[in-house]
Parts: structure tokens; C-alpha cells; sequence
């Protein structure tokens, strides 16, 4: 009995290997903005691509820790409000999601938001890049989802970013994430892995 556990803690573990490596794992680097709280002070790993913005860190956000916000300098003056994120270890032609938590700040009712995802190959050249327009509720904290994401095929990494093009909407942002999605083919290949073994080790109790 004390083999048939060892053999089948050695096939999950090759199963498991199967898997993408990143599989389900957040590839951004501080997705909640945690670190250097402060007025006016960047997060580590997000930057500010263009546009008048001035961002503050150390308000209560969605999780009662730190998150980000972001506006305009002048609430008069136009100009893009965008944070961004350069991630490696992508893999041409696989599935991301990218989500991220959202609150309105003040500002115009009305106005565009959205997320946008940029994908580069190893000569740091833009292949393509996709955006989705999305809608921050004024008054309670809600999930954006960008999902059926595809890297191409020569992608190695990518810009994950948010903001919004209107010049008087501001808009808090905390805990992002973005993820690989497991390809079917090896859940399948998982699950019926594990199927063989309950099926094995029932057969060998019922002996």
C-alpha cells in the first residue's frame, strides 16, 4: 500500500508538470499597489505611460489596504491617465485573463475607462495590443474582467495596463491580476489521470 501512494504521489506530480507553469499564478508584480504609500508616489512595477496625472496611494481600498488612484493634474486639461505593467514569461497562443478591481472617484458621470493589454516579442516590438472599454461604479467596488485574451504566436511579453482618455474622470484601481488560463487539454489529461487513481485504489481495496 505504501508504494501504490508513493506511485501515485509521483504521477500527480507528473500530471501537474503537464500543466503550463504558470498556470492560475498572477504574473503581475504588486497587483494591489502596496508598497510606497504616499501622495503623488508611483507603485513599484506600474509607471505612468503619457498624459497630465497625478496618483495618490494610502486611501482604503477594496480591501482595506492600499490601492491606487488616478486623475488629472488640472481637471480642465486633456490627456491620457495610464499606469502599466511590463510582464514577462509569455507564451505565444495562450489564453490570459485580466481583471482588477474598480471604484469611481468624483468627476463626470459619463466618460471612458478601460483596459488595455499590449503584447511584444523579444526584440521589445508591439505585435498588437487590445483594450476594452469598461464602467467604474460611483459607489461601490466592482471586478472588471478582460478575458479570451490571446497572446501570438512569437509573443514573449506583454503591457498590461488601465486608465481612461477623459480628461475629468478619476477612477481607484486596486488588487489586479492577470493569469494564464490552463489550456482544456491538460485539465482533461489531469482529471482523467486522477479518475484512473480513485478507480485503481478502489479496485485494490475491494481485493
Amino acid at each position: 500500500m505504501k508504494n501504490f501512494y508513493l506511485a501515485t504521489i509521483v504521477l500527480i506530480a507528473a500530471m501537474l508538470l503537464t500543466l503550463p507553469a504558470t498556470a492560475q499564478a498572477n504574473l503581475l508584480n504588486n497587483p494591489g499597489f502596496e508598497a510606497n504609500s504616499g501622495a503623488g508616489t508611483v507603485p513599484d512595477w506600474w509607471s505612468k505611460e503619457a498624459g497630465s496625472w497625478a496618483g495618490v496611494e494610502g486611501w482604503a481600498a477594496h480591501t482595506d489596504s492600499w490601492g491606487y488612484a488616478t486623475y488629472p493634474m488640472s481637471w480642465g486639461s486633456p490627456g491620457t491617465n495610464y499606469l502599466l505593467q511590463d510582464v514577462s514569461g509569455i507564451v505565444g497562443g495562450a489564453s490570459y485573463n485580466y481583471s482588477i478591481w474598480t471604484l469611481r472617484d468624483g468627476g463626470d458621470s459619463t466618460g471612458t475607462y478601460y483596459m488595455k493589454v499590449g503584447w511584444y516579442d523579444n526584440t521589445n516590438a508591439l505585435l498588437s495590443e487590445v483594450s476594452q472599454n469598461i464602467t467604474l461604479d460611483p459607489a461601490t467596488w466592482g471586478q472588471q474582467n478582460f478575458s479570451g485574451l490571446v497572446a501570438p504566436g512569437s509573443a514573449v511579453q506583454a503591457k498590461v495596463g488601465f486608465g481612461t482618455v477623459t480628461a475629468s474622470l478619476a477612477g481607484k484601481w486596486d488588487d489586479a491580476d492577470f493569469s494564464p488560463i490552463p489550456e482544456p487539454a491538460s485539465m482533461l489529461l489531469l482529471g482523467s489521470g486522477l479518475f484512473g487513481l480513485l478507480v485503481l485504489n478502489k479496485n485494490r481495496s475491494s481485493k
